[in-house]
């Protein structure tokens, strides 16, 4: 399994490559903003990149937990499709995205609890040999009658730092859901709001190290669709969900876990 670290890891060796390449005795240090040899696409192409596949996903519908206990825990997986956006971004810096993964997968601790028959908050974290990403998520259900759909606003944040990459993501969302006896369908949308920066140290001789910091921004709306199904008398809970992303970094994610 490719791991978070080192596909981002692999992005910015790519993005160092570029002043590894330049004549001999070049030195980085030498210049007002060693920052300026990375390029803001390559910088925007990576923070967003980290982000979305970083996002705290909540995997649960539109449907309340409830409070009595109204809590449910387990383990998530989400595998995000690498698209061309990073290698459109190394290819305008004069770079190869060839040796990209077609895929990142980021596992995660989740927590959900119910605040009521309205209110809900949830929360996902992992931090394991140099690489954390942790989240939360806050949701109301606006509309939930006796019979039919229940409609719910949520807001998800996550940060993330996966080697040289860091990313903090708000994600509000409107979904909707219909509970059934042993499922719960549900599909949504949002829009990801990634900020963060990638930075990393260039070497220029032995002990003189330079250190090179660049900033980036990007956005993506994104749609998803959803399954929860549930075993009562265990409390088996098991939810499956894709998402579409207009970037093309694309979803397939599941939560296996138990609740009460």
């Amino acid at each position: 399994m490719v791991s978070p670290r080192a596909c981002f890891g692999a992005v910015i060796a790519l993005i160092s490559v570029e002043a590894r390449a330049l004549p001999p005795g070049f030195d980085p240090s030498a210049f007002p903003d060693p920052s300026s040899l990375i390029q803001q696409t390559v910088a925007d192409a990576v923070v967003l990149s980290t982000g979305i596949a970083t996002d705290h996903r909540p995997y649960e519908p539109a449907t309340p937990l409830g409070a009595l206990p109204g809590l449910s825990f387990g383990l998530d997986l989400t595998i995000t499709q690498v698209s061309d956006l990073l290698r459109d971004a190394l290819t305008s810096a004069g770079l190869s995205g060839d040796d990209l993964p077609p895929a990142l997968p980021v596992p995660r601790l989740h927590l959900q609890k119910g605040l009521g028959q309205k209110l809900s908050v949830g929360a996902s974290w992992l931090n394991f040999r140099g690489y954390r990403v942790y989240g939360g998520d806050i949701k109301f259900a606006v509309w939930q009658p006796e019979e039919g759909p229940t409609i719910a606003l949520r807001l998800c944040y996550s940060s993330s730092v996966l080697g040289y990459a860091r990313a903090q993501v708000w994600n509000p969302q409107i979904l909707i859901s219909r509970a059934l006896d042993f499922a719960d369908p549900y599909m949504g949308v949002g829009y990801v709001m990634s900020a963060g920066k990638i930075e990393f140290t260039y070497e220029v001789a032995p002990g003189f190290p330079v250190t090179l910091t660049k900033a980036g921004t990007g956005s993506a709306l994104a749609a998803f669709l959803g399954v929860q199904l549930r075993v009562p008398m265990v409390g088996l809970q098991i939810a499956l969900e894709g998402s579409y992303s207009t970037v093309g970094m694309n979803t397939l994610g599941m939560k296996f876990g138990f609740r009460f």
